[in-house]
């Protein structure tokens, strides 16, 4: 396999360092083939520490590992805000790693920023095997965003410009290697094709006249040299972390990280962190509820490991609940526990009786109810295995409770997740509220809070003895049911 020089640079990035070097660390590529150079400075969290410990204990396994790191130098600007100073730092850092790749005759270099999570093995082995002289893996945030890490199309000028291929390109409905004007984050350099020598980030190429920015002027030399970049997309390849420079301090950007990065890594249920940093147990952390608990079938073992990794991202002390499985529920079941279904009850879609396991699902959800009783907790939150959490999950549920407590004190059950049947204009806002909605007929019981006040109301008009799925449970018992116009009955 041909020699990759693999170039990390990091500053402030302690609160990324663990899950981002144990990608790296899991490239399936030959790792005598692999030589490693970090390069550090301007740190004000614990960054440079970790990554002398890591280099430690990793040097012996790859050809080679160095680590640059010049901590003591400082910035006149605060310590994340970008300017000129730290671009033009910034690109000769770049510039030190692809003389130093040069240097040791490396086939490739990988650039690598600490905010690209390589979440794919195959990453470095699939790009290698393009055979391109710069390319880049699509990597992306969420799928809600529009951000990535290329261009499909530049002005004038060079900066970025909106074109009918990036978003297809950007979702995978065109899938495969593409030639692009912008590669940025990850890039993989072939040092071995003619053109490659005149590659810079520092030196500015003739007739360039752009600002001082590393991403602007690397690809004006790509273009000076006669050289295309390409990105690949024909797999998930990773994802991309906020970086420092949106944030005004370390602390902000922590907080911020650890509430973000749900949606990029924990819906995927593959969070893994290095051996060879330390890791300091962080406190577990129930956003003042009394239990966080997570219903799933033991069957459903993938769906366990994935939110299992989601909680404990979230630093939740949580109660896993085995689901009701509604497929081993037997006629004597049913009698033992005087289940009945609702007399005249069809599902208002597909005409249908209620199967059994929706009765699993609502005994799932009904015993739960009893627990919250019995143990006269105040309040908890239920999820269901199959959710995935939003950007901002933390940060936005945190406002949402205190809201609610502000404004609705003695509210009962607030659903964080739902499918609403009826369109959102037809909802109130409540009183006083910026974020809460009265809701109207909604489905799902995905993702819910409940107070001890709102179980016992649940339990109180023994849905057993007329049992309906729980999604349609819960609407009648707030009074937003199509069950008042006959909607579901069939008599």
């Amino acid at each position: 396999m041909p020699t990759v020089f693999l170039a990390i640079l990091a500053s402030n990035q302690a609160h990324l360092l663990p899950q981002f070097l144990a990608y790296i660390e899991r490239l399936d590529y030959p790792r005598e083939r692999i030589s490693i150079g970090v390069l550090t400075d301007h740190n004000i969290d614990n960054t440079s520490a970790m990554l002398h410990e890591w280099v430690m204990n990793v040097e012996v396994l790859y050809h080679s590992v160095s680590l640059i790191d010049t901590n003591d130098v400082v910035y006149n600007s605060e310590p994340l805000v970008w300017n000129d100073e730290r671009y033009l730092h910034i690109m000769n850092l770049r510039e030190r790693s692809l003389n130093e790749a040069r240097r040791q005759w490396a086939d490739f270099i990988l650039f690598v920023d600490c905010d690209n999570f390589l979440v794919n093995p195959r990453t470095l082995r699939n790009l290698v095997a393009q055979n391109k002289s710069l390319i880049a893996p699509m990597l992306t945030v969420h799928k809600d965003s529009m951000y990535s890490n290329f261009w499909c199309g530049t002005d004038e000028h060079g900066y970025y410009k909106r074109t009918s291929s990036y978003v297809p390109t950007l979702n995978r409905e065109r899938r495969g290697c593409f030639p692009v004007p912008m590669i940025y984050g990850t890039i993989l350099i072939d040092l071995r094709r003619q053109g490659s020598t005149r590659l810079s980030y520092k030196e500015q190429p003739l007739n360039y006249g752009g600002p001082n920015d590393d991403m602007l002027l690397f690809a004006a030399s790509v273009k000076a040299a006669d050289l295309q970049m390409y990105i690949l997309n024909d797999e998930v390849y990773g994802h991309l972390m906020p970086t420092a420079s949106q944030y005004s301090s370390v602390d902000h950007l922590k907080v911020y990280y650890s509430d973000y990065k749900m949606t990029t890594l924990l819906n995927a249920g593959d969070i893994p962190y290095t051996d060879n940093v330390y890791r300091p147990t962080r406190p577990t952390d129930n956003l003042g509820f009394d239990r966080v608990y997570m219903i799933n079938l033991k069957r459903q073992a993938e769906r366990r490991k994935r939110m299992l990794s989601a909680l404990n991202e979230l630093n939740f002390e949580y109660t896993v609940v085995d689901a009701v499985d509604g497929k081993s529920l037997t006629n004597e079941d049913l009698s033992s526990l005087k289940i009945k279904p609702l007399p005249g009850y069809l599902d208002p879609i597909v005409k249908r009786k209620i199967t059994l396991g929706e009765i699993g699902c609502f005994l799932s959800h009904y015993n739960l109810w009893k627990e919250v009783d019995e143990l006269e907790l105040k309040r908890v939150i239920i999820l269901e295995d199959d959710l995935d959490f939003e950007a901002g999950f933390i940060n936005s549920f945190r406002w949402l409770i205190t809201e609610a407590d502000t404004v609705v004190p003695d509210w009962e059950l607030i659903y964080l997740g739902r499918k609403l049947v009826y369109g959102n204009d037809q909802e109130d806002q409540v009183p006083g509220a910026d974020t809460l909605v009265i809701p109207n007929y909604s489905y799902w019981t995905l993702a819910y809070t409940l107070t001890l006040a709102g179980a016992r109301k649940l339990l109180a008009q023994r849905p057993l003895e007329k049992i309906i799925p729980v999604d349609e449970y819960l609407p009648i018992m707030f009074d937003k049911h199509d069950i008042v116009d006959g909607g579901v009955l069939s008599s």
